[in-house]
């Protein structure tokens, strides 16, 4: 767990007065010993007992120039899928990235990832249910067997 600024501070105060020892300091403000003695070195030897800040984290494999030619090679072509852009990437520039990190890429670039089918859309829906299910909410009562419809009720 990181330490507030304020419990560093406090921490250092209290190890500059030598009250109490570091053992007995860091029971009491409920940190660990090695707590302390990080805190207070880095107060000795910088002057601040602030935390350092993120040393940060695994640089991208694509740079802002890649993205920029991942833009032209899909708006060239709107029908291309994730798979070719990962084969195209990894045949061009040698990058090897996964489908769902292209995915991002391409959401961070506001591209459409889904494609369009090449059939239209049926304009009849079935009718759904109370259970959202299509079909639901039919019953067999209301459906008769065809050998009925021809045949006179008696």
């Amino acid at each position: 767990m990181a330490l507030g600024n304020e419990l560093r501070q406090s921490i250092v105060q209290a190890v500059q007065k030598q009250a109490v020892s570091q053992a007995c300091l860091a029971q009491m403000l409920g940190v660990s010993v090695s707590s302390v003695k990080r805190v207070w070195q880095r107060w000795r030897q910088t002057g601040s007992s602030q935390a350092l800040p993120p040393a940060g984290g695994r640089q991208p494999k694509l740079t802002d120039q890649h993205g920029e030619q991942v833009r032209q090679y899909v708006l060239a072509d709107t029908d291309t899928t994730l798979r070719e852009v990962q084969r195209w990437l990894e045949m061009t520039y040698r990058i090897r990235l996964s489908l769902p990190t292209l995915s991002r890429l391409l959401t961070k670039l506001n591209l459409p990832r889904k494609k369009r089918h090449s059939t239209r859309r049926s304009a009849t829906r079935q009718p759904m249910g109370r259970s959202g299910k299509l079909g639901a909410g039919r019953s067999n009562r209301s459906i008769r067997p065809v050998s009925s419809l021809w045949t006179k009720a008696a």
